[in-house]
């Protein structure tokens, strides 16, 4: 029987292996083993600056950092998370309100979320993160009719603040961290709702977690990140194919930044906040994938580490996040920006 039948009439029960690694940091991300900083990071020059700013909304019903945060049915979902582990709110653009989903069975932070928007299998999925405090495996899906958050087949291996994209009927968990290592060497998991639940591609070439994700013409591009420690910041830019099963290296981001969160439209994609040695980082860069070339945007009123970032329509939404590195940090600022 095929997996979407599955999902659909079932809720395919599973279990998934123990894993016993060391506890996260008071942060809730994994304990670092790099130590020192990387060698200078290439950057790209801005080629100019976009007009706007943002607008403050109403706040989020739950203070939190390190949750997921996906798009479905033009609505903004933000899942777990520290401060929030269990809580799932919901955001309408149109309304400008917030409501509630149903809560999770359990509590998990920097875990990975995406949106299956058409078929039988419609619906929400979340994949890893701490739970309950350790690295897990185990993957989670809520249906278009929501009811209650159902378990289904878990990842080949756990994972942890990476980044998951949907494409077509395809979900592609990208990067993230294991236990106490980053990726390198991490494959691509590909989650097929069709086909095969999972299987593995071409693992990413810059081992990387704490960093954004979006598709873009047909591919999976990483920006940013870093390896475990905020001393050790990322710009490098990379794109998976999934037709091709590679890699393609694209030009890096003016700074070097993990912690931070992206968001596309059409062709532009929308890289904020983030972290470094000096503190939280308020700066907004936009890449265009057609000249591949990168912009300033305008600053963040809120400098924030750990934030949630959707797009909808033309509006690009900062939600949550850590005003610091401190777990007493967590937000519920929402601010928009309109891109012209």
């Amino acid at each position: 029987m095929r997996l979407i039948a599955s999902l659909a009439l079932m809720g395919l029960l599973v279990s998934c292996q123990t894993v016993v690694v060391p506890p996260p940091t008071a942060t809730g991300e994994p304990s670092a083993t790099a130590t020192g900083k990387l060698a200078p990071q290439p950057t790209s020059p801005l080629v100019g600056t976009i007009a706007g700013s943002w607008t403050k909304l109403p706040d989020m019903p739950t203070s939190r950092s390190g949750a997921a945060t996906v798009v479905f049915e033009n609505r903004i979902v933000v899942i777990g998370g520290l401060g929030g582990p269990q809580s799932v709110d919901r955001y309408d653009p149109a309304t400008k309100m917030w409501d509630k989903m149903p809560d999770l069975p359990f509590a998990v932070d920097h875990a990975m979320a995406a949106s299956i928007e058409e078929g039988t299998a419609a619906g929400i999925f979340l994949f890893g993160g701490f739970l309950n405090g350790k690295p897990s495996a185990k993957s989670w899906y809520l249906p278009r009719d929501e009811g209650d958050w159902r378990e289904i087949n878990p990842m080949p291996a756990p994972r942890i603040a990476g980044a998951a994209v949907g494409i077509g009927k395809k979900i592609y968990i990208v990067g993230g961290a294991t236990t106490q290592r980053s990726g390198s060497g991490l494959a691509v998991f590909e989650f097929d709702l069709e086909g095969k639940p999972w299987s593995e591609k071409a693992p990413i070439p810059t081992a990387r977690n704490n960093f954004g994700a979006v598709a873009v013409g047909g591919k999976v591009c990483a920006f940013g990140g870093r390896e475990l420690a905020i001393t050790r910041n990322l710009s490098a830019v990379e794109c998976f194919d999934p037709g091709t099963n590679a890699w393609e290296t694209l030009p890096p981001m003016p700074m070097a930044r993990g912690g931070i969160a992206a968001a596309a439209l059409g062709d532009r994609v929308v890289i904020a906040g983030g972290e470094e040695p000096a503190g939280v980082i308020a700066q907004v860069h936009v890449f265009d994938a057609k000249t591949r070339t990168w912009s300033r945007g305008p600053d963040l009123p809120t400098a924030r580490q750990d934030l949630g970032m959707a797009a909808v329509g033309k509006v690009v939404y900062a939600i949550g996040g850590g005003a610091a590195s401190a777990t007493s940090s967590f937000l519920r600022a929402v601010e928009a920006w309109t891109l012209p």
